[in-house]
């Protein structure tokens, strides 16, 4: 299952990736501001950054995602074919596997060592 999957997203992937660079090119991001000069104009510049923001972590998701499928694909699959063997599926499952624990572990890292250093600054 875990396979199929990661097949099928590897794939999937790789098309929403060049949608997105297609899209991304198209895109003018040179918006210029407008003065709204009403109520609510802080409120839309708050939604605006939550929009981005949250836009922002799909993009990064998808990008972590992406790479941990190509790195699995490429240390796993020696030839495509219309199926994989148990060799093949045990050695995806087992990249993903440690792939997501190592994440894990570095984030939660990271994450300490930014609450020391905002401790130490505080």
């Amino acid at each position: 299952m875990h396979v199929k999957l990661l097949c099928s997203f590897r794939h999937t992937s790789l098309h929403f990736s060049e949608n997105l660079e297609t899209q991304h090119s198209k895109m003018n991001f040179d918006m210029p501001k407008r003065q709204l000069g009403g109520p609510g104009e802080g409120e839309l510049d708050e939604k605006m950054q939550e929009f981005i923001t949250q836009e922002q972590v799909k993009a990064s998701l998808q990008a972590e995602i992406l790479k941990m499928a190509d790195k699995c694909w490429d240390k796993c699959v020696d030839k495509p074919s219309s199926s994989l063997g148990g060799k093949t599926e045990t050695c995806i499952t087992n990249c993903v596997g440690r792939y997501l624990d190592t994440t894990m572990v570095l984030a939660e890292k990271y994450q300490k060592r930014i609450q020391s250093a905002a401790n130490q600054m505080g």
